[in-house]
């Protein structure tokens, strides 16, 4: 696979999305934006979220039932409970549709798994270089479903991608 030729794909098409994002979301600051993948490397996808849908989402949670702070940093952190998931994913159906089509001739291996999650940090890393105004505040990271390696690749990401305190308060999530 032309690693290059995909994170630049990547790079276009997580740009696009941004903008799309950022139409959707005229009147409300996001706090929090991902790149997500399965575990098997297909369906990429860009999710957000913006402090009135999350405490939106805690309060309708709190009048079902009790919730702790563990479960309050859930939903502010899992893109699954997310406003936004897959924005603009008509942008990322060209490169899904090669990764897709590279795995079901078994020519995906981890190693390309591993150049995969890179390639979506860099093109979080070129988005905050091109967007960076729209983006103060807001934190980045990369993500997988479902997977044992999720906390310690948005970690990774997360470090890698924002300021110091910023990836810290991220990285300390969870407590």
């Amino acid at each position: 696979m032309d690693w290059d030729a995909i994170e630049n794909e990547l790079i276009q098409a997580v740009q696009q999305a941004f903008d799309r994002l950022r139409i959707l979301t005229v009147h409300e600051q996001l706090y929090a934006l991902c790149l997500s993948v399965s575990e098997d490397g297909m369906g990429i996808g860009l999710n957000a979220n913006t402090d009135p849908f999350l405490n939106q989402k805690i309060s309708e949670e709190r009048a079902i039932e009790e919730i702790t702070l563990q479960d309050e940093s859930y939903f502010r952190w899992s893109s699954a409970e997310w406003r936004f998931e897959g924005v603009g994913n008509e942008f990322f159906q060209p490169l899904n549709n090669e990764l897709t089509e590279a795995l079901l001739r078994d020519e995906q291996q981890e190693i390309s798994f591993e150049k995969l999650i890179d390639a979506m940090i860099e093109a979080l890393r070129h988005l905050r270089d091109a967007r960076g105004h729209a983006l103060k505040g807001v934190t980045l990271f990369v993500t997988i479903t479902d997977s044992d390696e999720t906390e310690a690749i948005e970690n990774r990401s997360a470090a890698d991608l924002n300021a110091p305190d910023v990836a810290q308060a991220f990285i300390s999530r969870f407590g």
